[in-house]
C-alpha cells in the first residue's frame, strides 16, 4: 500500500524537464515558491540537500566590522542567499553582493570543479544593513539560505531551506 502510495505521489509530483531549461530558480521573485521545496516526505531521497552548517541564530553587526553570514550544505547543485529582502545566487555576475563559494568534493578536499559539498559566505555591512531597515522598518533583518540540487528520482530541482538568522547592529 505504502509503494503505491509512493508511486503515486512521485507521479503526480512529477514535472517533465527539457534538456535546455534551466533546473535552477530564476533570481528574485516574488511569487509562493514552497513547490519546489522538498517534501517531509521527500526527506529521505539520496539527492536531498542536507544543512552540514546551519547559520548561526543571531549575527551582529558593526559600523566598521560586517558579520560574515556563513552555511554549508550537500550535495548541491546551487545555493542562495535569502537576505536583506533580496536573494542573493551564488555566482551570479550581475550580483550585488559577492558571495564567497568554496566546494569540497567527498574527502572533505577543495574541489572547484566537482565538488557538490558548498560553503557560502557573505559579508553584511552596516550600510546593509541600514538600507534594509529603511525598507521594513524593523531593527533587524532576517537571512537564511537554500540549497538546490536536482533529485533524480523527482526529475526535478528542489530546495531545502536553512534555520532563519537574525541579523542586528550591535
Amino acid at each position: 500500500m505504502l509503494v503505491v502510495l509512493l508511486a503515486l505521489h512521485v507521479l503526480w509530483t512529477y514535472r517533465p524537464i527539457s534538456c535546455d531549461s534551466n533546473l535552477f530558480p530564476p533570481a528574485p521573485s516574488s511569487s509562493d515558491d514552497s513547490e519546489d521545496l522538498v517534501r517531509p516526505n521527500e526527506m529521505h531521497l539520496p539527492d536531498v540537500p542536507k544543512f552540514l552548517r546551519q547559520p548561526e541564530p543571531v549575527y551582529y553587526v558593526l559600523n566598521k566590522h560586517p558579520a560574515t553570514f556563513t552555511c554549508q550544505a550537500n550535495p548541491v547543485d546551487h545555493m542562495v542567499i535569502v537576505c536583506l529582502n533580496e536573494k542573493f545566487p551564488v555566482d551570479k555576475p550581475d550580483s550585488k553582493v559577492a558571495i564567497r563559494r568554496t566546494k569540497f568534493n567527498d574527502l572533505g578536499h577543495v574541489d572547484d570543479q566537482y565538488g557538490q559539498n558548498w560553503l557560502i559566505q557573505m559579508n553584511i555591512t552596516a550600510k546593509m544593513l541600514e538600507a534594509a531597515k529603511q525598507l521594513t522598518g524593523f531593527g533587524a533583518v532576517e537571512c537564511h539560505c537554500e540549497a538546490w540540487n536536482k533529485i533524480h528520482q523527482l526529475q526535478r530541482a528542489k530546495k531545502v531551506q536553512s534555520q532563519r538568522s537574525d541579523i542586528r547592529e550591535a
